[in-house]
């Protein structure tokens, strides 16, 4: 049986008068109990979401650091890209990407791997690996005064929504990295089976929707139609990526994270300030290019805002969002083409995904 408290509270002059205007049947509260309370509620509330952010920052990896671990078991999945389709084939330095078919036969296909559903039985245990842990960190939600699953309209990108449409290309980056992760694993498991690029893109999303699912029962949030967009956007690139042959040699969707005075910000505006989401488009991957100097060379072209913290806001900074363009090192093709090791190989890798800071050069064209 919840506990009664009995408060006594002494006042006088102006705050007496004060609350007798407030609590009363013509004021905004019943009685005075009835204004305590509505003060206390708040304080209550305030009190309970912090603690609820210090579990979260300190338990719950972030979206970005499980992106970078994705990618890093991504990385486990080519230990030979070029030579799966062919296994009498000799090694060949350096050639990553989709299969020409028209440079190689065709590989034998378990017929267990033609269909969707056995593509989705071939990589069950990642996709349950997967949801396993957008449960983890979204479980805290049950906890928190959850409401029952509604929808909520945040936006896009102006400069009037909560993170200026950074939120929303994590979204896609997510979505991307997920269906790549599954396209690797069911690029092994089926030795290149066809529709597998759709059916890692199909389970991407629905990752994603799932995690979605969650977010619709939160007091401050709920089920997003522009973040699902997104999401759908990222599992596509993956699956485009991943259908045209060599595409993977010419282009990547990366992210940049930019140091701040905390070097890392786990959680906030302050963790999506620091994001940039870019296309790279690698030189190496063209054949004009493939043996000169210009290889190890990208142009890149991105989004990224900044000045829109709750504090830049009081201040009346006026929050900027910038579309950019630049160019940077291909450290891939710089430090691991041609790598024998299996730790060269995971960390060229984890390059087609992420981008160490201060290792481009990108100037916005918008503010």
């Amino acid at each position: 049986m919840s506990r009664t408290t009995t408060m006594t509270v002494r006042l006088r002059g102006a705050l007496s008068d004060f609350v007798a205007a407030n609590a009363s049947e013509d004021g905004v509260h019943e009685n005075i109990s009835g204004y305590i309370r509505d003060l206390i509620r708040p304080d209550k509330d305030r009190a309970e979401q912090e603690r609820f952010d210090w579990l979260r920052a300190k338990l719950v990896p972030t979206r970005v650091v499980f992106c970078l671990l994705i990618a890093i078991l991504a990385s486990m999945s080519f230990p030979a890209r070029a030579q799966e389709a062919r296994p009498d084939a000799q090694p060949v330095a350096g050639v990553y990407g989709p299969i020409d078919p028209a440079a190689s036969p065709p590989p034998e296909i378990d017929s267990r791997h033609r269909s969707f559903g056995g593509q989705v039985d071939a990589v069950k245990w990642e996709m349950a690996g997967v949801i396993a842990f957008y449960t983890l960190i979204n479980s805290p939600k049950l906890t928190e005064n959850p409401r029952s699953p509604h929808f909520q309209k945040e936006g896009w990108f102006g400069t009037s929504t909560a993170n200026m449409g950074v939120d929303k290309v994590t979204h896609a980056y997510s979505a991307y990295i997920i269906s790549e992760l599954l396209h690797a694993r069911l690029r092994k498991k089926t030795g290149g089976a066809p529709g597998t690029p759709l059916t890692a893109a199909a389970l991407g999303l629905t990752a994603t929707l799932y995690s979605e699912l969650w977010d619709s029962i939160e007091q401050t949030s709920g089920w997003s139609w522009e973040d699902v967009t997104f999401d759908a956007l990222g599992a596509g690139f993956s699956m485009l990526r991943n259908s045209v042959p060599g595409l993977d040699k010419k282009l990547d969707f990366r992210l940049m994270i930019i140091p701040n005075s905390d070097i890392f910000t786990r959680t906030g505006k302050r963790h999506y300030a620091q994001q940039r989401h870019f296309l790279a488009l690698k030189l190496s991957g063209f054949r004009r290019f493939e043996d000169g100097p210009l290889r190890f060379v990208e142009l890149h072209g991105g989004y990224y805002a900044s000045d829109f913290t709750n504090e830049d806001r009081a201040n009346g900074v006026r929050p900027k969002r910038h579309i950019f363009f630049g160019v940077g090192l291909n450290l891939r093709e710089l430090l691991f083409k041609n790598s024998s090791t299996r730790a060269g190989r995971a960390a060229g890798e984890v390059l087609d995904y992420v981008q160490p800071p201060y290792t481009a050069v990108h100037v916005p064209v918008t503010d």
